[in-house]
């Protein structure tokens, strides 16, 4: 007779456990709001007079339209820039996987208001005195304003979502399930090329819409402005095809296609010999500094000077990117998918 094994069985081998899947999405936002606040700081996406206008035409005792316009105007331009700020703030922390999201959420609510408020305060103080130059600034008001609208109604739907609210969750246990949420390898081409996307997309948004401003220009017959005639109209022409073109190469580089870098490098020479060439042809403006007024001559200059600055920013980072050897590198690893064909065997 057997003995029976009174012994109990050994446990089952315990089953690793899975970590938290790597998401992008935290870098991918957290940089394009430091992009975009960054723009918010040093020319505001309000296409309308910036703040240094408001500043230097205060300092010197000058007033557009009813008295008090350019310290609300530059009232509502500081608290712009502040919520701008708060952008930057935000994307770091959110890149940094720390609790950047609740700034996030508080942006909107402090953006959203002025950028509202900024094209109705415009069209208020520029309509009192000349109509015409009223609308057409407030006109360019709100076609730099929707940008930040859309990005700002983005981010409030965006953290609202369950999977998201619940991701950032995890983070606030420790160090360690934020780290673990950190995406391994090389992640520069699904971030530069969504940053590409969206800055293309907005070039060519700005160039369609003021090429509908000039139209209003010539109907309200607002002086101060330039508008692009014969030669000058092809800068504006190519400059919406670049916008074009730097939609496409962020298309091909997050997917990661090699077409993508050699797209980035023809769109940054193309894009710095635009915004060179339309700095000069825009030192033409018609019209005498006396006839115009301080505050509308500092209006041009601030933007044009902007214009400039920002201009070069972009293009110069993509030359140097695309040009360092590790890149490069990177970027030739990287290959074209062809389809595969299948030969029918010789036996058969």
């Amino acid at each position: 007779m057997s003995r029976l094994d009174t012994s109990s069985p050994p446990p089952p081998p315990e089953q690793p456990v899975a970590s938290a899947p790597a998401r992008l999405w935290p870098t991918v936002i957290g940089v394009l709001s430091m992009v975009l606040g960054a723009r918010g700081i040093l020319a505001p996406e309000t296409g309308g007079p910036s703040w240094v206008s408001f500043l230097l035409s205060s300092l010197q005792g000058q007033t557009i339209g009813w008295p008090g316009a350019s310290i609300i105007l530059l009232g509502v331009h500081g608290l712009r820039a502040a919520a701008a700020g708060l952008l930057v703030l935000a994307g770091w922390l959110l890149w940094r996987r720390r609790r950047g999201a609740a700034l996030h959420v508080v942006y909107p609510l402090v953006a959203v208001p002025c950028l509202i408020a900024l094209p109705l305060l415009t069209l208020w103080a520029y309509g009192y005195r000349q109509p015409g130059l009223g609308c057409v600034l407030a006109y360019h008001c709100v076609g730099g304003a929707l940008p930040g609208l859309a990005y700002a109604i983005f981010l409030l739907v965006w953290f609202r979502r369950g999977r998201i609210r619940q991701q950032l969750r995890a983070w606030r246990k420790g160090p360690a399930g934020a780290a673990a949420a950190r995406p391994a390898g090389s992640v520069w081409p699904t971030v530069l090329g969504v940053l590409s996307m969206v800055l293309g997309g907005m070039g060519l948004f700005s160039k369609l819409w003021s090429s509908a401003g000039f139209l209003m220009v010539k109907l309200f017959r607002a002086e101060g402005f330039f508008v692009p005639q014969g030669q000058y109209a092809a800068f504006w022409l190519v400059g919406a095809a670049a916008g074009l073109l730097l939609l496409v190469a962020g298309r091909l580089l997050h997917r990661r296609r090699r077409s993508g870098a050699t797209c980035h490098l023809i769109y940054a020479a193309l894009e710095a010999l635009i915004v060179i060439g339309w700095a000069v042809a825009a030192l033409t403006v018609t019209g005498s500094p006396a006839r115009l007024g301080l505050s509308v001559l500092c209006a041009i200059l601030a933007s044009w000077l902007g214009i400039v600055l920002l201009g070069l920013i972009y293009p110069v980072f993509l030359l140097v990117w695309f040009t360092r050897p590790k890149i490069r590198s990177q970027v030739k690893a990287w290959r074209q998918p062809r389809p595969q064909v299948e030969l029918p065997s010789p036996d058969t």
